[in-house]
């Protein structure tokens, strides 16, 4: 038995709402107490999915996708303006004597710059996963299209972002402490 309103596949005789979508499931008496798999796998193996009419307009995976995509960019330009200040500072507290001040904010801002490329890229991952969700269920729409460039975009600037801050701020740690590599 299938999700009239998803597609899925419903695998629990007792099971009265869709676990993915909500909404309500409508059984019989007689197929509550009968196999619930009434369909059989097509040629490729899979059971087919129904999707959303495109007239429907975009469903909530592909917004989702969306939103995950912007976020994910949003903290990769975050991250990029973070860690072009550390470097600020880095140079300030390397070339006058009071840089003590600026010297002690190095290494939080280096942990707090590479902490938030690691959750721009798993916003980004996000973003991907429920681009295949929206694939799977839902019609083509532009949405998810954008949806799906603006994540790929987003994990690849914060895993450049993490690798560039991860590499700088060992150079900046060792050259502020006098730590040879």
């Amino acid at each position: 038995m299938f999700c009239i309103n998803c597609g899925i596949e419903i695998v629990l005789p007792e099971q009265n709402f869709c676990y993915n979508c909500g909404n309500e499931v409508l059984f019989k008496d007689t197929l509550r107490s009968s196999k619930i798999t009434t369909k059989k796998p097509n040629d490729s193996g899979l059971f087919p999915v129904k999707k959303r009419s495109s007239r429907d307009g975009p469903g909530p995976f592909s917004k989702k996708c969306l939103g995950f995509g912007i976020t994910s960019n949003g903290i990769a330009a975050f991250g990029f303006f973070g860690g072009f200040f550390i470097f600020i500072f880095n140079l300030i507290s390397s070339r006058y004597s009071y840089g003590s001040i600026f010297s002690s904010m190095i290494i939080p801002g280096i942990i707090i710059t590479l902490i938030t490329h690691l959750i721009g890229i798993i916003f980004g991952s996000v973003s991907r996963t429920n681009r295949i969700r929206a694939e799977r269920f839902e019609s083509d729409n532009t949405v998810e299209k954008i949806g799906k460039y603006l994540g790929i975009i987003g994990t690849i600037l914060n895993i450049f972002g993490f690798i560039a801050f991860l590499i700088g701020g060992v150079i900046m740690i060792s050259s502020n402490y006098g730590i040879l590599i």
